[in-house]
């Protein structure tokens, strides 16, 4: 009784430590291959089983291809592994596409005796028996279907299930999590190019464009007669337009006088340009902020009175900065034309015509919200916010 207590608590220490290391390795290495392939090497380990593998969803989606693997030395084990690689296998199809389906562990006691085991014959030259597999789950999504063999028949092994189900659940979520923070990494890359960009064509439109119409304006001066006169004022105009396109292609008035100093100014510009009525309110938001969220938040006021101007018709709008627990945020609201949020997209306006679709990438690159309130004939409100805690940056 002694000596079988004694390997049970064995076999679970065994367990926690297979859990533990895969959990340690998966995090120290990136791409779905290397993970696949370090998860089969350390369960094929400590369970003892002959054979590992794991099956892929095709490009198209159609099927499983093969993919890492992991054996004992032998050469038949080996031959096994490259006959397998000429397999397919669509949703249903042997043990892989039976589990890929099913989206659960699937048990053959014999594979040679499986009626839906295409392989049956190729695993009994390796002396194969036993065979079970597993899904790696991103979400509702199957990414990889691990598959373990042995060389003698065996009845499901519930314990054993648990625990590569186990394990198979800690590299879906593992490898979700990796997803999400790399394509979150490329889009703040995407976003950072962007300003980059924005930043360099507002530099030479100030040091280029500027200073080449500056000389014709100081040459037309020492002309006269009307087309001279029309020429300087047209001349002028440009070169106002020209100003204000750089500033707001590279903000930096937010760089150097701040956010609030940088809404400022666009609430004037706005005002100047649409004539409309432009109130500024500030509620204890931080003096400071990192300059990409100040650039971020910039952007979002920036966009907010654009769709205004197009859109709304507003004779009156609102800017407003706060600070409210952990939270900042700033919102642009008019008392214009307003629409219906639900029939965006239907036949009216479109996000991208509304610019929606940028502010809300903005708001899940900085792991902020946005806000959007509106009714025809009762204006719009757009609040975007971040988290700031007290020992935020």
């Amino acid at each position: 009784m002694k000596r079988s207590t004694g390997l049970v608590e064995g076999r679970t220490k065994n367990e926690l430590r297979l859990l533990q290391s895969v959990i340690l390795a998966l995090r120290q290495t990136s791409g779905l291959a290397p993970a696949l392939a370090i998860v089969l090497r350390r369960v094929c380990r400590v369970t003892g089983w002959a054979f590992g593998e794991a099956w892929l969803p095709s490009a198209d989606g159609r099927c499983l291809e093969a993919g890492p693997v992991a054996h004992r030395p032998s050469r038949n084990l080996r031959a096994f592994a490259e006959a397998s690689l000429r397999y397919r296998f669509g949703p249903g199809e042997g043990l892989p596409g039976r589990v890929w389906r099913l989206k659960r562990p699937a048990w053959i006691r014999d594979v040679r005796f499986d009626s839906n085991f295409p392989r049956a014959a190729v695993a009994a030259r390796a002396g194969l028996r036993a065979g079970f597999a597993v899904p790696v789950m991103a979400g509702v999504e199957v990414i990889a279907v691990l598959g373990f063999f042995v060389l003698e028949s065996r009845d499901e092994d519930a314990r054993l299930v648990k625990l590569v189900t186990t394990v198979a659940a800690q590299l879906g979520s593992i490898l979700q999590r990796n997803l999400a923070e790399r394509a979150l990494r490329i889009s703040r890359a995407a976003l950072e190019a962007k300003e980059s960009e924005r930043a360099r064509v507002a530099r030479d439109l100030h040091d280029g464009v500027n200073q080449i119409l500056s000389s014709v304006a100081f040459r037309l001066e020492l002309l006269e007669g009307d087309p001279a006169v029309e020429a300087r004022s047209l001349l002028r105009h440009a070169m106002r337009d020209l100003r204000r396109i750089s500033r707001d292609l590279g903000p930096g008035v937010v760089h150097d006088l701040g956010l609030v100093a940088g809404v400022r100014r666009l609430g004037e510009e706005f005002r100047e340009r649409t004539g409309a009525g432009v109130r500024l309110s500030n509620r204890r938001f931080p003096a400071e902020v990192p300059r990409e969220v100040a650039s971020n938040l910039y952007r979002v006021v920036q966009e907010a009175l654009a769709n205004v101007e197009k859109h709304a018709g507003a004779g009156d709008v609102r800017l407003r900065l706060w600070k409210r627990g952990s939270w900042i945020g700033v919102g642009v609201s008019d008392n214009g034309k307003g629409f219906d949020p639900a029939g965006l997209g239907r036949g009216g306006l479109h996000e991208a015509s509304l610019g929606l679709s940028n502010l809300r990438e903005r708001a899940r690159i900085l792991g902020g919200r946005l806000t959007l309130q509106s009714a025809p004939g009762r204006g719009t409100k757009v609040l975007f916010e971040l988290p700031w805690g007290e020992k935020s940056p």
